[in-house]
């Protein structure tokens, strides 16, 4: 039984000049000693003999799902066009989405996973929740529970992306609180 926890949170502009930004977290249980997405051991980016290391790695990674990622930053692209127009319509403004890059990673690493169960904490209008799920989708199993502060994502990924939320539970309210209550089969060293 894989696990997956994912920390998403973005930067937010919160006025002129000053900024909050992101914390991520990935942390994965019960994972095949085999590596797929993460590399075992301590590797330094900055050292050149590491970097190539990873550089290979994960672009052996990123060509191995590349027809997948290019699909995936199309239905980004039809997901930004619906986002905007929820956003004009309910005056909610969506800011700090989840890179391309970091998302095309965090595609990758459900994918060579395959987790059962996905925990996001912190969702904003849900561009990260959409490659979750649509990893997910692509893996044919797996389900995610979302937490967030506010309700803003499934009124998003309801106009977005039903077809993908059928693996989907969103829980609002504070996560800590929230999971300490929850029963969900969950396990993951952090």
């Amino acid at each position: 039984d894989n696990a997956c926890v994912v920390l998403l949170v973005t930067r937010h502009h919160q006025t002129p000049g000053h900024m909050i930004f992101v914390a991520w977290l990935f942390a994965a249980a019960h994972i095949d000693d085999e590596p797929k997405f993460f590399l075992k051991g301590h590797f330094d980016a900055l050292s050149e003999t590491d970097s190539q290391a990873l550089a290979t790695h994960y672009v052996d990674l990123v060509v191995k799902y590349g027809s997948e990622l290019r699909k995936q930053v199309r239905e980004n692209e039809r997901w930004i066009n619906i986002m905007h127009r929820v956003e004009r319509h309910k005056g909610i403004r969506c800011l700090g989405q989840i890179g391309s890059v970091e998302a095309a990673l965090l595609y990758i690493m459900l994918r060579e996973h395959r987790p059962i169960h996905t925990i996001e904490i912190g969702a904003l209008c849900g561009t990260s929740t959409r490659w979750i799920l649509a990893a997910l989708h692509a893996n044919g199993r797996g389900k995610l529970t979302t937490y967030d502060l506010h309700s803003y994502t499934p009124e998003f990924i309801s106009a977005a992306v039903p077809a993908l939320a059928q693996n989907w539970t969103f829980v609002q309210g504070n996560a800590i609180s929230k999971l300490a209550e929850s029963t969900a089969p969950f396990d993951a060293d952090l």
